[in-house]
């Protein structure tokens, strides 16, 4: 009798122990799922904030943009109404015609170019020829050397303007596309940025070139700028920009109206008390239109470019 009681308890004893294992292990699912929920809802919480995020940057660059063209397109009665009208009934094209009528437009486009296409080519060649001596020679005071030309980036435009006049005007070239153009060939920026991106290529590749018997120039012209053309295309993106938009320079060395840049150009349509706003913005349209063109000529590697640049081998 005491056997059989005996058995009798083990297997009660079994059978609640299975049972406990059975809600443990029911609760531990259970808790599992809350925990992949809260996980999918703690994701889906922050995808929604990134992507908000975005949407609200990109309205907020747009908008101006958008708000640029429409008022360009008002009548001058129109644009400066209270409630503003967003699209208007009248709209015209003819703030862009009179733009060509009021000012020399034409000729601020010229010169812009005159200024800018030359910079930046120079700016390409200088900036990729030191990075490549930076990047792949060794020689004494290199890092020096390299530092200092960093440290230009630190000094301000407004700080330089003073001694960059005087060795103009000494030389004559106010009212000069040389006064444009020769202070601006190179900048350090361009130097670090195709360094950085030199310094992907691999040592072999150069040597190899070497024992073939090539020379320097044609290492740097045939092996090593078709290899950094996605930093070539973003750097080119960025100078001509920055040289098309440069208004502080060219207002100081400039005094003759067919001298004038672009950037100069759109300061004649602001008056002392009056602005004629939808000639500005005709006139600020028509010159975004080369810089958004050379955008969309080298985007496709431009991104490449930003992706690979600081990446070292």
């Amino acid at each position: 009798m005491s056997s059989g009681n005996e058995n009798e308890g083990e297997n009660i004893y079994k059978k609640d122990g299975y049972a406990g294992k059975r809600v443990c292990l029911r609760r531990e699912r259970s808790m599992n799922q809350g925990f992949l929920s809260g996980g999918k809802l703690a994701r889906r919480m922050r995808s929604v904030a990134v992507y908000g995020g975005i949407v609200f940057f990109i309205l907020f660059a747009t908008i101006p943009l958008i708000w640029m063209i429409l008022t360009s397109i008002k009548p001058a009665q129109e644009v400066m109404l209270y409630p503003p009208t967003i699209i208007s009934k009248q709209a015209t094209l003819g703030s862009y015609v009179q733009v060509w009528h009021t000012v020399p437009f034409g000729r601020f486009i010229l010169n812009s170019l005159a200024q800018t296409l030359p910079v930046t080519l120079a700016t390409l060649f200088f900036g990729a020829m030191m990075g490549y001596i930076f990047s792949k020679h060794k020689f004494p005071g290199r890092d020096l050397i390299f530092m200092i030309v960093l440290s230009s980036l630190m000094v301000p435009i407004i700080i330089r303007i003073i001694p960059l006049y005087l060795m103009v005007s000494s030389w004559g070239w106010i009212d000069t596309y040389w006064a444009l153009i020769i202070p601006e060939l190179t900048t350090g920026f361009a130097v670090f940025l195709l360094r950085q991106f030199i310094q992907t290529i691999p040592d072999e590749l150069i040597e190899a070139a070497k024992i073939d018997g090539a020379s320097e120039f044609r290492i740097f012209f045939t092996i090593i700028i078709p290899l950094i053309v996605p930093a070539l295309a973003a750097m080119t993106i960025f100078r001509f920009m920055y040289m098309w938009n440069y208004f502080l320079w060219p207002l100081v060395v400039i005094q003759n109206m067919d001298m004038r840049t672009l950037p100069l150009g759109l300061a004649l349509f602001q008056g002392r008390y009056t602005v004629s706003y939808q000639l500005l913005m005709a006139a600020s349209v028509i010159s975004i239109l080369p810089v958004f063109a050379v955008f969309l000529f080298f985007q496709r590697h431009f991104i490449r470019g930003i992706a690979l640049t600081g990446i070292k081998a």
